[in-house]
């Protein structure tokens, strides 16, 4: 699975703060491990379904200068939160976001590898699942950060609620500034906020040319200078 900016958005985004339990839901190759490893002190779980994509991440944490705090796991969400009594301070994930069945501009699951279909298909993590799975993760104090797409975010915001997460910021993000918004990342935690945090983020300020506030926010993170 190639690096998406979905994934790099998120990982740039989310500060770990001074939570010591970190878990990265459907890590995938294990792209926001890595990211929230570079930027923080403490352990850092992640766990992953596929076979395929938890070899990759385990080989490329191995290969990394933070493998003593990278701790890959092969397993369902549901089967992870079933059987693990350990309490997250930070939980963060970029899930799945399309129904394999449905056919949507570029993202269609035919054109994929099996791999990839699954990997990014809500039939295998229901947002629901996310909600409930994430809510008995996480500590009293703790905080989660997904990314989805704009249609998604009303029924997660009601799945989360549900299990008394609520919302806390919300970052839409849209291609141009002409754009719709496009994704939207969200933190949650169980206390109650005064009021959400709204804030909004451009990609591009022009075709095929990051915006200075994507390459701000990235740079730690990339080898080539793209404000160039």
């Amino acid at each position: 699975m190639k690096v998406g900016t979905d994934g790099m958005l998120l990982g740039a985004w989310v500060k770990p703060g001074n939570a010591e339990t970190i878990l990265d839901i459907g890590t995938g190759t294990g792209l926001l491990a890595l990211m929230l490893a570079q930027k923080s002190l403490y352990q850092i779980d992640a766990i992953e379904i596929d076979e395929s994509a938890f070899s990759q991440a385990k080989e490329n944490f191995e290969n990394s200068p933070w493998k003593n705090r990278l701790n890959p796991i092969r397993s369902s969400l549901q089967s992870f939160s079933e059987n693990n009594q350990k309490k997250y301070g930070l939980v963060i994930s970029n899930p799945p976001f399309f129904e394999i069945a449905k056919e949507d501009k570029g993202n269609n699951p035919i054109k994929m590898n099996k791999t990839r279909a699954i990997a990014r298909a809500t039939d295998s993590l229901p947002l629901e699942e996310l909600a409930k799975c994430s809510a008995k993760l996480l500590s009293l104090e703790g905080k989660l950060y997904v990314i989805l797409p704009i249609q998604s975010t009303v029924n997660f915001i009601f799945f989360a609620s549900n299990y008394n997460l609520h919302l806390h910021e919300i970052l839409s993000i849209k291609s141009r500034k002409d754009t719709k918004i496009i994704r939207v990342i969200m933190g949650f935690g169980f206390d109650k906020p005064i009021q959400v945090i709204e804030n909004e983020f451009i990609i591009y300020n022009a075709v095929n040319k990051y915006s200075a506030e994507y390459i701000e926010l990235t740079k730690e993170y990339h080898s080539k200078d793209f404000s160039a």
